[in-house]
């Protein structure tokens, strides 16, 4: 074992020196991880929250564009085409809204198969654009709007049940009260979808009281989303 005197006089191992220096080379490395994972803090406290930010408003306008126009397709239905069949007892008319057609292009495969896939003009322009809507809100798994939303779009569904009930036994009092009562639950989600919605979207519609002053809404025009 070699020794010599150290810097403090005593007689050292050399051994010891490279234990020791070891050591702080260890130590070394150690402050210098540290410092660069304060870098990387700032870093993703600093700059991303923008990033994420932008990548948030991207995916809200993606969502938009994609399941409004359709929910308000439902809407210009719900009122210029449901409501006076309901008001006149167009029982026939009434009950294409529960029926299960194909939106498969004539002639498809799917279609020639008659394997296309089914549904209704409730599930279409209602119930699926809005559930898929309601969840782009939620940023982990779910949220108090999300929720909200959903509360809204299942009340509606049971309206329109008892819709398709009041339709079977043309019943006008209370397929007249399911149409107002589901009018009502559409301007409440509309509501709560309104709030909180980035200024550079445009916000929806109430459904006005008197269904016969109700405008056509105006398609929205096609985006890169």
């Amino acid at each position: 074992m070699e020794a010599f005197v150290g810097g403090s006089g005593l007689v050292q191992s050399k051994n010891c020196v490279d234990r020791r220096g070891v050591s702080e080379l260890r130590m070394s490395a150690s402050r210098r991880d540290f410092l660069f994972s304060i870098t990387g803090v700032a870093l993703v406290n600093g700059l991303p929250k923008e990033a994420s930010a932008n990548v948030n408003l991207m995916a809200a306008k993606r969502s938009y564009f994609r399941y409004v126009p359709r929910i308000e397709e439902g809407i210009n239905y719900y009122m210029l085409q449901l409501y006076p069949a309901v008001n006149d007892g167009d029982w026939d008319k009434v009950s294409q809204a529960f029926a299960k057609t194909s939106v498969a292009r004539a002639g498809s495969e799917k279609a020639l198969n008659d394997i296309d896939p089914k549904s209704t003009i409730l599930e279409r322009e209602f119930l699926v654009p809005m559930r898929t809507w309601s969840n782009s809100f939620a940023e982990k798994g779910t949220s108090p709007k999300s929720r909200a939303m959903l509360v809204k779009v299942d009340a509606f569904e049971k309206e329109m049940e008892k819709l398709k009930k009041a339709t079977k036994s043309q019943n006008q009092a209370d397929a007249s009260a399911s149409w107002e009562l589901g009018r009502t639950v559409l301007n409440e989600y509309i509501d709560i979808a309104n709030k909180g919605l980035s200024r550079e979207l445009r916000k929806l519609e109430n459904l006005p009281e008197d269904p016969r002053s109700f405008q056509a809404l105006v398609k929205r025009p096609d985006t890169t989303f």
